[in-house]
């Protein structure tokens, strides 16, 4: 009797009761198959197959999840023997249809334990490698906790019991968020609304319906996200509400248009409302700037998804905007309606990959304990698990399935956790890197490798040219972060020095890359941390420039110093240059590490004379610029916005025309009264602290 007769009941009462359910198939890989390829003939629909192995004709193993983005499947075929990739496993569930199977094929359960799949390799290093995966072993058994149907090579096929039809109209919430949507887009300025939702519960489907009935209101709809491909299905549904309404009005008067997260900005005087779709996916400075310049703002993220960090969004962006919007309004979906409540494929997935794991709020009881604990520990104690993976989730915008891989297989990984009352409160990744042979690290140096891993030892034997960089020891903190509740109590500070102490005899060399913000970069400098190399190129997606910053913990590696002594003297060129946007925050902490004596006496009375009406801006702009750099410390007593008009103006060397547009200045006379505005508020501190900056032979100190 064939598994598709066996399974005929079984689907009929899943497609009535519109759930979705995971079948597992286990055994030798050729058996595996070739029960995969009668089920595939047997379905009425050709199911989508994920494998790169050729027995699976017709397979496809694409590089990137968002490939599946606004697809559906009947059912779905996932290869695990051509490799376990939770992003790419989470996204594919969410194509399957009510009535549908993901249908999982994998060694037998015991082989599991010890398999170790293709996908493997990609979390190891260079020169360095384990020799198990705890991921595999953690799915293993988790696996076996599943209520899902089994069909095992020796053992035979186990269907569960089926689960109980919802009686619950999935579209009620959807009609209630629509209006919702399209009374805060079309009524007062500055009240943000955020759509919050799970996977399947109609999100995108409400982004596209609201952007049709926007476009015929006449407004230009502009939606940003990080990949053009995440909002194919809200293009779908616009268009499809376009073509209903088509038969009953005239076309509309305003417009859909997608605009990249990059220069999305330039659009603002375009744009009547703003879609941002998995807001979750983009860094929150970047959502927290799009409020301020855009008056009608609709955001919608994933809560637990793939795409992103929902959850982390949800803890950290929206205090801000509690905070700052009075009138902003949230709603959540909470009913699915590509399939019904409860669906058991969906609480598979999400125990599979910790989708819903979450952070439970802590008051801080001053006792905190520190540890060092082992992949395999973490793999073993479910609980600490999802409490680690919580705190990741919210750290970082980024965070997604791959990363639960990446936690528990990653070669060379050490895992920080700070506890109270047994709760993990702060969690930290160091990755240690470096000690590689002789051979390869003159390989690496002459560019004929560039070895996977080892980011920061590549990075500083980069900057140095020299190959011994890549046989120290040293380690990488990938992600440090602390239960947002407890942050600014300096416990991410003790978990740093907790970090320092163990490692001490292991490494001469700590660091970290991440993207430049000045209040992180404060945080490293707060720690002896010295800033070597800013990326001259920024983040697509983020805006920000990846800043590595270096403490030597061995007290003996003098090129450090080489290097930060390095970076601080090209600064100034570079900002002129390479870093002529960076946000003005940032250029002034890149400042507090910097020092040059460059200004003379005659730059003081020539920034007199101009303040005096005697010169042009232009004629004083040299002068201006030396005595600005041997008294950047005075910034700091300036206003912000003198700040931002003396640091884009002088350091950055900013064209007159992008400074007025940055700083909102109409005309050009009001430009000019402005900029003398800046200089004379920052030159008045200069001169009230005449003694401390000039010698008593009037030459500079």
């Amino acid at each position: 009797m064939s598994l598709s007769f066996q399974l005929n009941n079984y689907l009929s009462q899943l497609t009535q009761n519109r759930h979705r359910q995971l079948l597992v198939i286990t055994g030798e890989q050729s058996w595996v198959y070739q029960q995969a390829l009668q089920l595939s003939e047997d379905c009425s629909s050709s199911p989508l197959i994920l494998s790169n192995h050729e027995l699976l004709q017709n397979a496809i193993w694409p590089e990137h999840t968002h490939q599946l983005l606004g697809q559906e499947n009947q059912h779905v075929i996932y290869d695990g023997f051509s490799g376990l990739k939770p992003n790419l496993l989470a996204a594919v569930s969410g194509t399957v249809r009510a009535g549908g199977l993901l249908i999982l094929l994998l060694p037998s359960r015991a082989q599991l334990n010890t398999f170790i799949d293709p996908q493997f390799s990609s979390y190891q290093s260079a020169e360095q490698s384990s020799a198990r995966s705890n991921f595999n072993t953690r799915f293993n058994r988790t696996l076996t906790q599943c209520f899902c149907i089994f069909y095992d090579q020796n053992d035979g096929l186990y269907i569960p019991d089926i689960s109980p039809q919802s009686s619950e109209d999935p579209y009620v919430e959807q009609q209630a968020a629509l209006k919702t949507l399209q009374k805060y887009a079309l009524g007062r300025a500055h009240r943000p609304v955020l759509l919050r939702a799970d996977r399947g519960r109609g999100k995108s489907a409400a982004l596209g319906i609201t952007a049709a009935m926007l476009a015929y209101k006449g407004k230009r709809v502009t939606i940003c996200a990080a990949q053009k491909s995440a909002i194919d299905t809200t293009f779908q549904f616009y268009h499809s509400h376009l073509a209903l309404k088509s038969n009953q009005v005239q076309p509309p008067a305003g417009a859909l248009q997608f605009v990249p997260p990059d220069q999305l900005f330039e659009y603002h005087n375009q744009t009547d409302v703003l879609l941002i779709d998995e807001a979750a996916t983009l860094p929150v400075p970047f959502l927290i700037k799009t409020l301020h310049t855009f008056n009608r703002i609709i955001f919608a993220t994933t809560e637990h998804g793939y795409e992103g960090s929902g959850r982390g969004f949800t803890l950290r962006f929206c205090p801000y905007i509690k905070q700052h919007f009075a009138g902003a309004h949230f709603i959540s979906l909470h009913q699915p309606i590509r399939f019904a409540a409860q669906d058991p494929l969906e609480n598979h997935i999400n125990r599979l990959l910790c989708l819903d794991a979450e952070s439970s709020d802590t008051q801080n009881d001053d006792t905190t304990h520190f540890a060092l604990v082992t992949q395999e520990e973490l793999s073993q104690d479910e609980a600490l698990l999802k409490q680690v993976f919580a705190l990741l989730v919210m750290a970082h915008y980024q965070t997604s399935a791959n990363d639960l891989r990446h936690l528990l297989d990653a070669a060379g990984l050490k895992i920080f956790i700070a506890t109270q009352h047994n709760r993990v409160i702060g969690t930290a990744l160091v990755q240690l890197e470096g000690q590689l042979s002789h051979e390869l690290s003159e390989q690496i140096i002459t560019g004929s490798r560039r070895p996977k891993g080892h980011l920061m030892a590549q990075s500083l034997a980069q900057l140095t040219g020299d190959s011994k960089d890549l046989q120290r020891s040293m380690a990488r903190i990938v992600r440090i972060t602390v239960q947002p509740q407890l942050q600014r109590q300096q416990i991410g500070k003790q978990l740093l020095s907790f970090i320092e102490a163990t490692l001490a005899g292991q490494i001469s060399i700590i660091g970290a890359s991440f993207g430049g913000q000045a209040e992180l970069i404060n945080f490293w400098q707060s720690q002896a941390y010295r800033l070597c190399k800013v990326g001259f190129s920024k983040d697509h997606i983020s805006g920000e420039h990846a800043c590595l910053m270096i403490k030597d913990l061995a007290e003996e590696i003098s090129q450090l110093t080489l290097l930060n002594s390095r970076f601080n003297r090209d600064l100034p060129l570079n900002l002129m240059h390479h870093f002529s946007h960076l946000d003005h925050h940032l250029v002034l902490q890149l400042l507090t590490d910097t020092k040059h004596d460059v200004a003379q006496m005659r730059d003081v009375h020539i920034v007199k004379r101009y303040l005096n009406g005697q010169l042009q801006f232009a004629d004083s702009f040299a002068s201006c610029w030396r005595l600005l750099w041997h008294c950047h410390h005075l910034l700091n007593e300036c206003s912000i916005n003198s700040q931002a008009m003396l640091i884009k103006l002088i350091l950055q060397k900013q064209t007159l025309q992008s400074l007025a547009l940055e700083l909102n200045i109409n005309g050009k006379k009001s430009l000019q009264i402005n900029i003398k505005e800046a200089i004379n508020e920052w030159f008045l501190l200069v001169e009230g602290q005449f003694d401390t900056l000039f010698n008593s032979d009037h030459t500079l100190t």
